[in-house]
């Protein structure tokens, strides 16, 4: 058994264990751009935590992620569920509502970017011609997050799309036929047959989409910039910036990516468990 299973568990420790363990010992040193200084154990951690600027990120990107977890993937199913009645079309549909998780979060930013334009943007004239107040959108301070969860959630949508979709496709008919003879009425149905027996789908879905959302950086970068006033800014957008493009502040963006990383790690653990969970 250990031979066939050396290849997976050198894979595992080349491709994640060794690049963490770096991020970790980097950490956990003073840095002068990328050149190793000297070891202060947990005093990065210790910064971050006294900092005003992190408690600011890190909300930030609770609710961006959070919220557009819970926008896509309630749209997500939506969109699976009415698909299951759209007979001969469901193909064309299917592929239609796939084409935003199939452009590039690059195209995807400026192409909302322009639609956003308070100026000459389509959103902006609509708003004008519904009577709406005047708003600067995305360089608003009020609206930049909602508007920016709004835009990753279009991104995001068609992934938990195509997983709901093929997951209702696999649900047991019989269930249903039994319930409808039992006189269940479709409300029913759908909250003691379906939303059961997709909770795995709903989990996986879910880590997947939060594992991406918390590193994301281009769908910010270009929309916002962490603007205005930091009201976009996340935690991998700040790393990003600071750390990658600017070489400044390594080892607190190491200390950052550790914080992300367990972020992940626990969001992913409460999902497993509720996947598993059979009540």
């Amino acid at each position: 058994m250990a031979p066939l299973l050396s290849p997976s568990v050198l894979l595992i420790a080349v491709v994640f264990l060794i690049p963490v363990l770096i991020v970790v010992w980097v950490s956990l040193h003073r840095m002068d751009y990328f050149e190793v200084g000297e070891f202060v154990g947990l005093g990065q951690y210790a910064d971050l935590l006294q900092s005003p600027a992190f408690w600011q990120q890190l909300s930030v990107t609770l609710i961006y992620v959070f919220g557009t977890l819970a926008v896509s993937v309630v749209a997500g199913f939506t969109i699976a569920i009415l698909l299951q009645g759209a007979g001969r079309f469901r193909t064309f549909f299917r592929a239609a509502l796939l084409l935003p998780w199939a452009l590039s979060q690059a195209t995807v930013a400026i192409a909302w970017v322009w639609m956003l334009n308070p100026a000459y943007g389509p959103v902006s004239f609509l708003a004008q011609k519904l009577g709406l107040p005047e708003s600067l959108l995305l360089g608003s301070p009020t609206l930049a997050l909602p508007l920016l969860i709004a835009v990753s959630a279009w991104w995001a949508t068609p992934y938990g799309m195509v997983l709901f979709d093929a997951a209702l496709q696999s649900l047991p008919v019989e269930l249903y036929e039994s319930a409808a003879v039992d006189g269940a009425r479709a409300r029913h149905a759908f909250v003691h047959l379906t939303l059961p027996l997709m909770k795995s789908t709903i989990a996986a879905a879910s880590t997947f989409l939060a594992l991406l959302l918390f590193a994301i950086v281009t769908l910010p970068l270009v929309l916002t910039g962490g603007g205005p006033l930091n009201k976009t800014e996340t935690l991998s957008l700040n790393l990003f910036t600071e750390s990658i493009i600017g070489g400044q502040s390594v080892g607190r963006g190491a200390a950052v990516a550790i914080v992300v990383m367990l972020a992940n790690m626990i969001f992913g653990a409460m999902m497993l468990r509720y996947g598993r969970d059979k009540t």
